[in-house]
């Protein structure tokens, strides 16, 4: 009996070649490194369950802008896709890619439209990279890396303030813009009221009482948090 969901070869290559072409037609200066990892970048390996993609920034990174223009890469991704009868359930930690994907389905009930589980991998810098991740992790990406912008070389040495860290996570579980395409309206509302709440209490983040309802505000309003906790550090 198969229990994890396995992704269809032509929709492997089909999202590969997307994330290229909408990279391509992207603004990346604050990125550092773009790049597919995994065992989607190789056609012999099978079944393959998810499909990887690793962003960095470099040594010049407004932080803030740098997950911005994560997010809209990825909400691209998803729009494209979207065309071509497939829904990413895009999630930055492997924990989540079942329930998210469960959701996401429930979501979008037509069996003709495939869910394509994307992992989102965000490193600060070499620090982090190193100590998060299990032994051989690095060996592997190197091995597997299908780099579309930048270098993995162009991740920053110094390690961020371990003050950013605490935040930066919360705001990366949370995974509100990523899911936004995916996920049912009210849950990203009730997702969106922590998140505005928690940053406030916590972070004296202020942008008003009022939530935002539609798809492209709530976007708008995802960036000004990221802007407000992130934008005075460089990576």
């Amino acid at each position: 009996m198969k229990l994890r969901y396995e992704i269809d070869p032509i929709h492997t290559k089909l999202v590969l070649n997307t994330v290229e072409r909408v990279c391509a037609n992207s603004k990346l200066d604050e990125l550092g490194l773009v790049g597919i990892i995994g065992s989607g970048t190789d056609n012999k390996i099978k079944p393959i369950h998810d499909l990887d993609v690793i962003f960095t920034p470099h040594e010049n990174s407004n932080l803030g802008a740098c997950l911005n223009d994560v997010n809209r890469i990825i909400c691209d991704i998803g729009a494209s896709l979207k065309e071509n009868g497939l829904i990413i359930s895009a999630t930055p930690r492997k924990v989540d890619q079942a329930p998210h994907r469960y959701i996401t389905r429930l979501n979008n009930p037509d069996i003709s439209i495939s869910i394509i589980p994307l992992h989102t991998l965000f490193y600060t810098d070499k620090e982090r990279y190193t100590e998060i991740n299990p032994v051989g992790f690095s060996e592997s990406v190197e091995k597997t890396l299908i780099t579309i912008h930048g270098s993995l070389d162009n991740m920053p040495d110094k390690p961020i303030d371990k003050k950013v860290i605490e935040s930066l996570m919360l705001v990366s579980d949370y995974n509100i813009s990523q899911s936004l395409q995916a996920h049912p309206h009210e849950l990203t509302m009730v997702k969106l009221q922590e998140l505005s709440d928690y940053v406030t209490k916590y972070y004296g983040v202020d942008l008003g009482k009022t939530l935002p309802s539609n798809d492209a505000d709530i976007q708008k309003h995802l960036e000004e948090i990221n802007l407000e906790l992130y934008g005075q550090y460089a990576a």
